[in-house]
Protein backbone atom coordinates (compact mmCIF):
# COMPACT_ATOMS: atom_id res chain seq x y z
CA UNK A 1 0.00 0.00 0.00
CA UNK A 2 2.74 2.63 0.95
CA UNK A 3 4.48 1.88 -1.95
CA UNK A 4 2.14 2.93 -4.21
CA UNK A 5 0.96 5.85 -2.37
CA UNK A 6 5.09 6.60 -2.54
CA UNK A 7 5.46 5.83 -6.14
CA UNK A 8 2.38 7.97 -7.17
CA UNK A 9 3.41 10.95 -4.83
CA UNK A 10 6.98 11.02 -6.29
CA UNK A 11 5.13 10.99 -9.76
CA UNK A 12 3.32 13.89 -8.66
CA UNK A 13 6.09 15.38 -7.94
CA UNK A 14 8.26 14.97 -10.85
CA UNK A 15 5.55 16.46 -12.96
CA UNK A 16 5.04 19.72 -11.03
CA UNK A 17 7.80 21.71 -12.84
CA UNK A 18 6.11 21.08 -16.55
CA UNK A 19 2.29 21.41 -15.49
CA UNK A 20 3.80 25.01 -13.74
CA UNK A 21 5.48 25.76 -17.04
CA UNK A 22 2.42 25.09 -19.36
CA UNK A 23 -0.22 26.37 -16.73
CA UNK A 24 1.86 29.66 -16.64
CA UNK A 25 2.37 30.01 -20.25
CA UNK A 26 -1.23 31.18 -22.34
CA UNK A 27 -1.80 29.28 -25.31
CA UNK A 28 -0.88 31.13 -28.05
CA UNK A 29 2.62 32.08 -26.44
CA UNK A 30 3.12 28.10 -26.35
CA UNK A 31 1.99 27.88 -29.80
CA UNK A 32 4.55 30.85 -31.19
CA UNK A 33 7.16 28.86 -28.61
CA UNK A 34 6.61 25.50 -30.63
CA UNK A 35 6.94 27.19 -34.05
CA UNK A 36 10.00 29.21 -33.65
CA UNK A 37 11.43 25.91 -32.79
CA UNK A 38 10.17 24.47 -35.53
CA UNK A 39 11.23 27.15 -37.75
CA UNK A 40 14.97 26.94 -36.29
CA UNK A 41 15.43 23.47 -36.38
CA UNK A 42 13.88 23.24 -40.29
CA UNK A 43 16.42 26.22 -40.61
CA UNK A 44 19.29 24.56 -39.47
CA UNK A 45 18.57 21.44 -41.32
CA UNK A 46 18.46 23.14 -44.64
CA UNK A 47 21.67 24.63 -43.80
CA UNK A 48 23.42 21.39 -42.27
CA UNK A 49 21.51 18.58 -44.28
CA UNK A 50 24.03 16.22 -42.22
CA UNK A 51 22.77 16.97 -38.49
CA UNK A 52 19.03 15.69 -40.00
CA UNK A 53 18.20 12.98 -38.09
CA UNK A 54 18.40 9.71 -40.43
CA UNK A 55 15.50 7.40 -40.37
CA UNK A 56 12.18 6.11 -40.47
CA UNK A 57 10.99 9.82 -39.64
CA UNK A 58 9.00 9.17 -36.33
Amino acid sequence: MYAELTLALAALVAALPWAVVLYELPPLEKRRARNRARRTTRRMWERYPESRPKGDGL
